[in-house]
């Protein structure tokens, strides 16, 4: 059997279904959302979601994402992201104070990262991420950035996606004792595939959609800290290699070159962006009120 008929094998057995039947974000949460994910090309970035989980008249889950809280990497790998004790606890005590200020529920709900240059489906690593935090609140949801994976005509193919993890329908060992031949072209079944089986799991994707409407929250101050946190970033990273680089004058002359390297990076492809994004964002809210002001008059 090969890998593509094996994948189809998967798909025609029933799969439990996610907790949540809907996942809603509002258009400020989305622009955060993708330019947090598109501050780096070469690790994965990540952060935690800020809402609550109702009920509709149908009596279905639905999550509401009114914020997101920017986490800083203390450790920068391609294929990974990891989030504290220490950062769980102060996001929930950033949604507690939100929720305040609103006066409406809010707390932590889900989770976000990226996948530059690769998928935006869940890795078998993200699907058991995933369900580590659902033992904790089943109707906790993760999203996923998919980013600098270009088209054919050279257009960026951005993608997001909502997952939570569900129970498998079947396991290796089921494959095994119907004597079906799970091997792939190559004579080595999917990783991916074999390792979920092995943990019993699998991944369902929850509709998204995007409302049409502000956040509650200043947009341009979280755009500002993500920005201070990236640069908060560089900043450890560029204390750590000093440190390491003792009195070696060439590896600390290096050091400080790729330090500013990275910053001026920064400030030509993030921050300028943004900037100019602003102003004309800023110049066509003026131009709709003097329209507004002179159909008025």
């Amino acid at each position: 059997m090969s890998d593509g008929q094996f994948f189809k094998r998967r798909r025609t057995l029933d799969k439990p279904k996610a907790h949540l039947s809907m996942v809603m974000i509002t258009s400020d949460v989305h622009l955060l959302l993708t330019a947090h994910a598109l501050t780096t090309e070469k690790e994965e970035i990540m952060g935690l979601l800020l809402g609550d989980i109702t009920s509709n008249d149908k009596g279905q889950n639905v999550a509401r994402i009114m914020e997101i809280c920017i986490l800083r990497r203390s450790d920068k790998r391609k294929d990974r992201v990891e989030i504290s004790s220490e950062q769980l606890a102060a996001a929930a005590q950033e949604a507690e104070k939100k929720g305040q200020m609103l006066n409406q529920t809010v707390r932590v709900i889900g989770w976000y990262h990226s996948h530059p240059h690769i998928t935006v489906h869940p890795s078998h690593v993200d699907v058991r991420t995933q369900a580590s935090y659902q033992q904790l609140d089943k109707g906790f949801v993760g999203l996923i950035i998919s980013c600098f994976n270009s088209k054919a005509d050279k257009s960026e193919n951005i993608q997001i996606i909502a997952f939570q993890s569900v129970q498998s329908p079947i396991s290796h060992d089921s494959f095994v004792d119907q004597d079906v031949d799970i091997l792939g072209e190559n004579n080595s079944p999917s990783e991916h595939y074999q390792a979920l089986e092995r943990d019993g799991l699998d991944s369902a994707l929850v509709p998204l959609r995007i409302l049409n409407e502000g956040s509650k929250s200043n947009v341009l101050n979280r755009l500002v800290q993500l920005y201070q946190t990236m640069v908060e970033e560089e900043d450890q990273t560029f204390e750590a290699e000093i440190t390491e680089s003792e009195d070696n004058k060439i590896k600390i002359i290096h050091t400080n070159s790729v330090y500013e390297n990275v910053l001026c990076n920064l400030l030509e492809t993030q921050i300028s962006p943004a900037v100019r994004e602003l102003r004309a964002k800023y110049q066509r809210i003026l131009n709709e009120i003097q329209e507004w002001e002179r159909k008025k008059h």
